[in-house]
Parts: structure tokens; C-alpha cells; sequence
């Protein structure tokens, strides 16, 4: 099954996750994984959840994240 979301949380908890960035792959991996690198997804999970929807092991990033994109 191929799913295709604009809203994060819609997919978080499917077993691989590809990130595209103007038509190339940019990032692989699962959730967790992928927060934890700090690229891309993790920029565009912390945006989305605005530090809100985070779990124990993205506490780290989230709020940096969340910050930036709050100003």
C-alpha cells in the first residue's frame, strides 16, 4: 500500500516512510528513525505537531523546531 499525506500524523505510524523533496528522495525510514536524524521529516513533523505531538525520544529536537517555526 502506497499512501500519499500532506498531514504528518497521518502517516507516522506506517512501517516506512519516504520523504520526497522536489521530486527526489530525500529520507527513508520509520517514524522514529527519521525524527531522530533531525532532517527534513523531523523540520516538517516539529512544524506540524508545533511541539505538541511528541513522544519521549523527540523531545530533543521538537521544541528547537517548533520554535522557529512559531516566529
Amino acid at each position: 500500500v502506497i499512501a500519499i499525506a500532506h498531514r504528518l500524523s497521518t502517516i507516522a505510524q506506517l512501517d516506512r516512510l519516504v520523504i520526497m523533496d522536489h521530486g527526489h528522495i530525500v529520507e527513508s525510514g520509520n517514524h522514529e528513525g527519521l525524527v531522530a536524524r533531525g532532517g527534513l521529516y523531523a523540520e516538517l513533523w516539529a512544524r506540524q505537531s508545533g511541539g505538541f505531538i511528541c513522544g519521549p525520544e523527540e523531545t530533543d529536537i521538537a521544541p528547537e523546531l517548533a520554535k522557529g517555526a512559531a516566529e
